[in-house]
C-alpha cells in the first residue's frame, strides 16, 4: 500500500463524479449501503474553480471528460493530514484513484506514482 502522507491527500481533496447530488441521493435510496449511500452522506458539492484550486491536476482531467461531471469534497477527509478517517469504508471513487476511466492522474510527490514506476 502506498504512503499517502507524502502529499497530504491532495488527490482526495476534490473528487469528480458523473452524477449530481440529486442523482446520487436517488441511487442511494435504490441501493442502500452502496457507494452512492456513502457519497450522499459524506460528499459535498464544490465548484470547478474550487476543485482546481484544491488540486490543480483536475484541469488536465476536464477535456478528457468533455468538461462534464461534478466535483465534491468529502467530510471524512482529515483536513490537516489529508488522510481518510474511514479508510476501510471508502467508496470505489476513492479506492480506484488515481485512475479515472483509463487515465491515471498523479499529484506531485504521489506515492502511488513512485510505486507504479517501481513495480511497473
Amino acid at each position: 500500500m502506498a504512503n499517502c502522507e507524502n502529499c497530504g491527500g491532495l488527490c482526495c481533496r476534490a473528487l469528480r463524479l458523473r452524477y449530481n447530488m440529486p442523482e446520487i441521493k436517488q441511487r442511494a435510496r435504490q441501493y442502500p449501503g452502496s457507494d452512492a449511500s456513502f457519497a450522499a452522506k459524506y460528499f459535498k458539492r464544490i465548484s470547478v474553480a474550487k476543485a482546481i484550486r484544491i488540486n490543480p491536476q483536475i484541469i488536465k482531467m476536464l477535456p478528457i471528460h468533455n468538461y462534464e461531471g461534478y466535483f465534491y469534497e468529502c467530510k471524512l477527509l482529515n483536513k490537516k493530514t489529508g488522510l481518510c478517517m474511514e479508510y476501510q469504508r471508502r467508496p470505489d471513487v476513492c479506492r480506484n484513484y488515481p485512475v479515472d476511466g483509463e487515465t491515471w492522474w498523479y499529484t506531485p510527490n504521489c506515492a502511488l506514482k513512485s510505486e507504479a514506476i517501481t513495480n511497473g
